[in-house]
């Protein structure tokens, strides 16, 4: 079905947010209240979901290239298997979701910078092993050169107290 009206999509959401399989090309969220919502292989190209509250919900193997989560609140989504390709995804909270480290993920993901900044940090609570051509401790060094010392010491603080 091509166009989707509004009072479509609010009448799905009515009746348990099961969106599950549909071609919903084109289709305007913006606001809604979609936690938990069951999104798992939409086409949601060019989908907006504009300040709506998508925690918990399942976009498993969905296409949400050029989709628009600008305010978004997606806290402990599921994007496993996702296309976000050139997605906007200016989002309020992305703690704990779920993600799948392909390119179609991240080619010309359009993030904030605290979210690109945080994706970085993660490098920094893993412990690579070392080689003759890797020492990890002067590697993190530089790299928290990089960051400086404000933004490093903020999201170090910001990653200890979140529960792993």
């Amino acid at each position: 079905m091509a166009g989707w009206e509004r009072v479509q999509l609010e009448e799905i959401v009515k009746n348990g947010k099961k969106f599950r399989g549909l071609k919903l090309q084109q289709a305007v969220f913006d606001g809604m209240n979609l936690e938990r919502a069951d999104f798992r292989g939409c086409g949601l190209s060019w989908a907006s979901f504009k300040g709506c509250n998508l925690r918990q919900a399942n976009f498993e193997g969905t296409n949400c290239s050029f989709a628009n989560f600008d305010g978004a609140d997606v806290h402990r989504a599921n994007f496993k298997d996702s296309n976000l390709c050139d997605a906007k995804f200016d989002v309020v909270d992305a703690f704990g979701i779920t993600i799948t480290m392909d390119c179609k993920c991240f080619h010309h993901l359009h993030i904030n910078t605290g979210f690109w900044w945080g994706l970085l940090f993660y490098g920094f609570l893993m412990d690579p092993i070392p080689s003759k051509d890797f020492n990890p401790e002067e590697v993190k060094e530089k790299l928290s050169i990089l960051f400086g010392p404000e933004r490093f010491n903020t999201l170090k603080n910001l990653y200890a107290t979140r529960q792993m």
